[in-house]
């Protein structure tokens, strides 16, 4: 599917590297100006949590940073981390979680997932901050929704995307999960990583999201409205109840980047997301 984006291998060349070897971006830096790390695991279930998770994101960010750090042309790094490293569940019930924050409280036998974003950013800025020479952006998005691009079904977006539309969820036939959270779409993810390059005034770290958050209901509803002929469920079960939600300050991207994220934008993002599962 990357191949298809630019078929003559003009603009677009690949490289084989291990996320955890060293040395092992060392050639596809050669010459670059910036280095976009965008990969670490997104799965919420694991057999082994430190091997699975913590270790490829920390130990992946740490060799992708050190090399970009050892390479003269490269003048800007940009590193994708998410609103996992941000928020914690110590905060009061109102608080607003901005790019300040810092995620406290996950560990590795409760929030593995979060612990690996937050460790591995932390690593990312201590590596930064050693040197004077390349600057770093971090780019927080909240949960990913948007049409994907290969016919991969292993991430946690498309899980929860098939769950719903087959009907399917935990929770039992006809109902959803009482989950809801910020979300993005992935363009408007593309979007920020571009601009945080482009722009040299961009600085630190930025949080995409929707400031209140998009609950399984809303996304069973957006799918419902392109679908009124499926059994799409579209409520909870009847003993469940939505916990209380937390609310994310995204203005910093407003203001420096231009970047803003309605529901509206989510419920386009899952729509075309479900119509290019469907045909990949």
């Amino acid at each position: 599917h990357l191949l298809a984006l630019e078929p003559t291998g003009k603009q677009l060349r690949f490289f084989e590297a291990d996320l955890v070897a060293k040395g092992s971006f060392q050639k596809c830096f050669e010459g670059v100006e910036a280095v976009f790390h965008t990969a670490s695991p997104f799965q919420l279930t694991v057999e082994d949590p430190q091997r699975d998770l913590i270790n490829p994101a920390v130990q992946g960010t740490e060799n992708v940073i050190h090399e970009a750090l050892s390479t003269d042309t490269v003048k800007r790094i940009i590193l994708t981390s998410s609103t996992a490293a941000v928020q914690s569940s110590n905060k009061p019930k109102d608080y607003l979680f901005s790019e300040k924050d810092f995620n406290e409280t996950s560990t590795l036998e409760n929030g593995p997932y979060q612990l690996s974003k937050v460790t591995a950013e932390k690593k990312a800025w201590e590596l930064v901050k050693k040197q004077n020479k390349v600057d770093m952006v971090v780019i927080n998005p909240s949960f990913v929704l948007g049409a994907p691009m290969s016919g991969r079904s292993d991430s946690t977006s498309i899980k929860t995307i098939k769950s719903i539309f087959e009907n399917t969820q935990p929770s039992g036939k006809g109902t959803v999960l009482p989950m809801q959270f910020g979300c993005v779409p992935v363009n408007t993810i593309a979007e920020g990583h571009i601009r945080a390059f482009e722009n040299e005034k961009a600085s630190g770290r930025y949080i995409l999201s929707t400031k209140e958050p998009y609950s399984f209901v809303d996304i069973g509803k957006a799918l419902a409205s392109v679908f009124p002929d499926r059994d799409i469920p579209t409520t909870l079960a009847p003993d469940a109840s939505f916990s209380s939600p937390s609310f994310i300050d995204a203005s910093k991207a407003e203001r420096e980047l231009g970047l803003t994220v309605t529901k509206d934008d989510i419920t386009e993002a899952v729509q075309q997301q479900i119509f290019a599962m469907l045909t990949l």
